[in-house]
């Protein structure tokens, strides 16, 4: 099928998964859907990954890095080069179901107010139950999947959500044009929460299509690097604050002190789970890269286009308990 015919791009990042690449790739075979094209952007993968991909889908187009860049670096390359008006990020440990792409465009078709929607992600080991419905971001700016661990039935409601995966997602595409890409500091993990809140800011809205569904196999890419996830996890919430939070947003109902609160309670948390290091490296990292960020937040700053009230009404509330553990 000629480009110019195609609909959506769908981008896979990928690394060393090409068990679980090949498990992706046969659900997006059996599509309803069909006017899409597959970028495949591997991070120097050392398991045969590309090979095979050359030997059994000559039609995808590869991306091939010289080194493991991330997930953002990826991804970023990916969309760059797309030519379609919708980009999906799918993630490689993911199977989807066969209407997953019918669905998500049909919404962006009819929907023009929403630049991106996302899709019910289940756990691929236990199909009754949620892994995300859209992510939520509490008032001290963690967020998290919103229905983690739920019952799939609880989550049939489509409805509009502050914040999508990156894993499972279909965006419009001149929207990057206009917010920006992901973030490449952000390496892995959270750059999705980051890049969403950017948007959120400056007047774009996300939404939940829960009859596109996505099987997930949670972690099983990172799960061999805990230190690495650890870091990057704790490094990437505080990055996402301190460019996103707009000032009055920090200064109101006693944020800020919460904030540093939850950062010691992190830092002690880490400490007794044996990742003390990886907690002095992610605040030594923002120390010395926080010329960059002030930039980098004074731009996204000036492109506010909501109020403070708007973005409060979607913040979840948050209990601070020094020295305990997060809840």
């Amino acid at each position: 099928m000629k480009t110019s015919r195609m609909k959506v791009t769908i981008i896979i990042a990928t690394w060393n998964k090409e068990k679980l690449l090949k498990e992706c790739l046969k659900s997006l075979k059996k599509q309803t859907f069909k006017k899409f094209r597959i970028i495949v952007v591997d991070n120097a993968s050392l398991d045969g990954t590309v090979g095979f991909l050359n030997k059994r889908y000559p039609n995808i187009k590869i991306i091939k890095l010289g080194k493991n860049l991330g997930f953002s670096k990826a991804v970023n390359k990916g969309i760059k080069v797309s030519e379609t008006e919708y980009i999906i990020l799918l993630n490689n440990d993911t199977v989807v179901d066969k209407n997953f792409v019918k669905y998500l465009v049909v919404f962006l078709n009819k929907h023009k107010y929403y630049c991106a929607c996302t899709s019910k992600m289940i756990d691929f080991s236990n199909r009754n139950v949620v892994l995300s419905a859209g992510d939520i971001m509490n008032n001290l700016g963690q967020s998290f999947p919103r229905g983690l661990g739920d019952d799939i039935r609880k989550w049939d409601k489509a409805e509009e959500v502050f914040l999508i995966t990156g894993g499972a997602s279909i965006f419009r595409k001149k929207t990057f044009d206009k917010i920006g890409y992901f973030d490449e500091d952000f390496f892995i993990y959270g750059e999705d929460t980051d890049w969403c809140f950017r948007a959120q800011i400056a007047g774009y809205k996300f939404y939940y299509e829960p009859k596109a569904i996505a099987y997930h196999h949670c972690k099983a890419t990172s799960k061999d690097m805990p230190k690495i996830v650890e870091y990057l996890q704790f490094r990437n919430m505080v990055l996402t604050i301190l460019k996103g939070f707009p000032q009055k947003l920090f200064l109101r109902k006693g944020r800020f002190i919460g904030m540093i609160l939850v950062h010691l309670n992190t830092i002690f948390y880490m400490t007794i789970k044996g990742f003390l290091k990886e907690a002095i490296m992610a605040d030594l990292w923002i120390l010395f890269h926080l010329p960059k960020i002030l930039r980098e937040r004074s731009l996204i700053q000036s492109k506010r286009k909501v109020t403070i009230r708007y973005i409060e009404n979607w913040l979840c509330p948050k209990k601070v308990r020094l020295f305990g553990l997060l809840k």
